[in-house]
């Protein structure tokens, strides 16, 4: 998992909930970071916050989408702005979103989308 937050809080609560799940967790504070990381690892879920400094994760987003070789990760959104227009603007580029406070059986639900189909 390769989650990207500007706000360090967040992801060591995200860091938190996946304790014991056998995950490998990556982290970067903005897409730019994100971007970087990826061309050293290719991880199976993005989580991106929406709003970051530099790179937004709307932006990051559209990036990962467009590349060939990395369209294929999901990307799920994370964000505290939950109203109807950014949903809707979230669902043109990303796989999921999940809103904040994030709960740990939310994030599972969201990766089982995703992992369920790779072992099927």
């Amino acid at each position: 998992v390769l989650y990207a937050d500007d706000m360090e809080i967040n992801r060591e609560v995200v860091k938190m909930l996946l304790e014991g799940e056998n995950i490998e967790f990556f982290e970067a504070s903005d897409g730019e970071e994100v971007l970087k990381m990826l061309e050293e690892i290719k991880p199976d879920v993005i989580l991106m916050d929406i709003r970051m400094p530099k790179m937004d994760g709307y932006e990051t987003a559209q990036v990962i989408k467009n590349d060939e070789k990395l369209k294929s990760i999901p990307v799920i959104a994370l964000t505290a702005h939950a109203v109807k227009p950014e949903i809707n603007k979230y669902g043109d580029i990303f796989d999921d979103y999940l809103t904040k406070p994030i709960m740990k059986n939310d994030l599972m639900v969201s990766f089982n989308k995703f992992f369920h189909k790779n072992s099927g």
